[in-house]
């Protein structure tokens, strides 16, 4: 067994789906090395994150393929609006970090004095944190939202993958049309669904943190080039200022909010950090780099390629000949290696998680089944932005808003009454009415652009979805 020292050295940059990867394991009764593991001497090892490596580790996870979608939400938003937008959105994100590690905080306090709770004397799980308040009704609705999201982001990522291997083939001699791409890629998933060990493929989720790079680099390269081809050509670029209409925000909230999702792995961090007081601090300078990454990606692509930007700017990434830029090639590589990546190590959680509700060690039946799902929205729902959207308003909302939230201030009431707290009430008001218009306005517009794509959709079942 590794020493706490080196135990130490090996997970200073852990990256947070790994982390939370490996706390999946607990369900099945399994462990894993993690830097809070035992101590030789029975007791618990402190964290071994310092607060730089988990703001470095929280970049890598919320910078995702989700930045695809932030240049035509830029077009939805219009150049006034889409910047303030993202501010706010960042703001939420990095009050919401607070709100964490204020909860955690209470629930340490209720573990120290005794209480018992299912997941023993450490919380490490979104879930646990909200069993301390609301008992196991509240871990059990935690557990299926959570999961319920995180499958449908794997069909989120199977539209990706099969949009980008579409792209990064179109020109060889295969040009294999987006829904033979994507049940290409399904057939490799459906060996990797029913592997029960993912410790070998999340030693490749590095990939992730290069391609988080490399998405950035492309989508503002294929920007700045396409306005150079326009202004060589004469060719005038369509912007908008302001949103063409109102229900527009809510969709552009929905997807910019989801770009700064790490949420479900707050918990796991933090109990991975030697101060984990400073998981606030960790989170206030991650927003910050994500924020000033989002927002330079996504107007530099905006500029380039105007208001008809494609809801994954991928497919934006043509030249007047049709032939695909090479930003654009370097983007769908990035993004098909890093899904291939992060696809079976999330469905491998989903699949566990599942499996331990049921009461079952593990079931291939209930796996494939699970993979199903997520093809079929690859399948049938090949829209990316609207399908984003849709996700982020109704689940999205509940995760990064309404559960902390909840936690929060269900822990605050059941302590003895303190001095009261008007300035944290008023923000966290703020924050609420920005939830309930994600919820609202967010969900009204998902399923009205979704319905929209579907009907407007011309193409054959087989046909190309380039444009």
């Amino acid at each position: 067994m590794a020493s706490p020292s080196s135990v130490m050295e090996d997970n200073s940059f852990v990256l947070g789906i790994v982390q939370f990867a490996r706390k999946s394991t607990s369900l099945t009764a399994e462990e894993l090395p993690l830097s809070t593991s035992a101590a030789s001497n029975g007791s618990v090892a402190t964290g071994s994150t310092t607060t730089l490596a988990t703001g470095i580790n929280l970049v890598a996870t919320i910078v995702g393929a989700g930045i695809l979608g932030f240049p035509a939400c830029f077009g939805k938003g219009g150049w006034y609006l889409s910047p303030v937008l993202l501010l706010g959105c960042a703001w939420v994100a990095k009050e919401i970090g607070q709100v964490f590690d204020e909860a955690l905080r209470m629930c340490a306090e209720r573990i120290k004095a005794g209480e018992q709770f299912s997941f023993g004397t450490r919380l490490e799980r979104y879930e646990d944190m909200l069993e301390v308040p609301f008992g196991q009704r509240g871990r059990a609705l935690t557990f299926a939202i959570v999961n319920t999201f995180l499958l449908m982001v794997c069909g989120a990522y199977l539209i990706l993958i099969g949009m980008s291997l579409e792209y990064l083939l179109q020109n060889t001699g295969l040009h294999p049309p987006y829904r033979v791409c994507v049940l290409a890629v399904s057939a490799l998933f459906v060996p990797l669904s029913l592997v029960n060990d993912m410790s070998a493929i999340t030693k490749l989720a590095s990939i992730g943190a290069l391609a988080g790079v490399v998405y950035v680099l492309a989508i503002a390269e294929a920007g700045i080039e396409a306005k150079t081809l326009a202004a060589s050509a004469g060719k005038t670029i369509s912007y908008l200022t302001l949103p063409e209409k109102l229900a527009d925000v809510g969709g552009v909230i929905a997807v910019m909010l989801a770009g700064f999702t790490y949420q479900m792995v707050a918990p796991t961090m933090r109990a991975e950090m030697q101060k984990p007081e400073e998981f606030p601090k960790a989170v206030t300078g991650a927003v910050g780099c994500v924020l000033i990454i989002y927002g330079l990606a996504a107007s530099t692509a905006y500029w380039g390629f105007g208001k008809d930007t494609a809801g994954n700017v991928l497919q934006s990434m043509m030249l007047e000949s049709g032939k695909p830029m090479l930003a654009g090639y370097a983007l769908s590589i990035a993004v098909t290696t890093n899904l291939l990546v992060t696809f079976p190590i999330i469905m491998s959680c989903v699949a566990r998680a599942a499996e331990s509700a049921c009461g079952w060690r593990y079931s291939t039946l209930l796996r494939t089944g699970l993979l199903g799902a997520a093809i079929c929205i690859g399948l049938f729902l090949p829209f990316f932005l609207e399908f984003l959207s849709l996700l982020s308003s109704v689940l999205g909302s509940a995760i990064g808003i309404f559960l902390p939230l909840a936690a929060y201030w269900a822990l605050k009431l059941q302590r003895p009454q303190g001095e009261p707290q008007y300035a944290t009430m008023a923000k966290h008001t703020a924050i609420m009415a920005f939830g309930f218009a994600l919820l609202f306005i967010g969900t009204y517009n998902g399923v009205n652009d979704l319905v929209v794509a579907i009907a407007t959709n011309t193409k054959g079942f087989w046909d190309s979805s380039l444009p």
